[in-house]
């Protein structure tokens, strides 16, 4: 059964469309070791935009995602919600990856075949005071190839197993 553990999902104000060069991410500090097997966005789309990629990375200075994708999955970006509210939609992390309590991820979204009328967008807030405060928005316009900070945190679930502990073994 999943649980949600890290999470950002009441009081978003607007909205940053993504593509294949514009991208977004959230990162997110995870409280307890455990396995992620999906995310939840709150998202909505103009026209057509295509196939959501979704991927989890390691973080570099600052939350910037970093490296290639831990684990990853897609979403179908003409099936999302034309309301510029937008709704919430689940993608799963195909077997998932072991988060680390205390270490910063991020999860990043592109859409390689968005483009002017026809790209997916991610609903967020400001940041502040009643903000997620273990992980930042960012954005990109060259590919990922870098990332700078959002100043608002985007409306995300993140959601996984319990890690069983290993057995310990005594000789007696």
């Amino acid at each position: 059964m999943s649980i949600k553990y890290e999470y950002y999902d009441t009081g978003d104000t607007s909205w940053t469309n993504f593509s294949a060069a514009e991208r977004t991410a959230q990162s997110f500090t995870p409280l307890i070791t455990h396995r992620i097997t999906s995310i939840k966005a709150k998202l909505f789309r103009g026209g057509s935009p295509g196939t959501i990629n979704v991927g989890i990375r390691n973080t570099a200075a600052f939350g910037n995602p970093t490296g290639s994708d831990l684990c990853s999955g897609t979403l179908d970006g003409n099936s999302l919600t034309t309301d510029e509210g937008g709704a919430w939609y689940e993608v799963t992390l195909g077997d998932g990856y072991i988060l680390r309590a205390g270490t910063k991820y991020a999860m990043v979204l592109a859409c390689l075949g968005g483009s002017p009328g026809n790209e997916p967008a991610w609903r967020w807030d400001y940041e502040g005071a009643s903000g997620y405060t273990r992980g930042d928005g960012h954005w990109s316009s060259d590919g990922g190839e870098t990332f700078y900070p959002a100043y608002h945190d985007y409306m995300f679930e993140e959601w996984g197993v319990t890690i069983s502990p290993l057995p310990v073994h005594f000789i007696v």
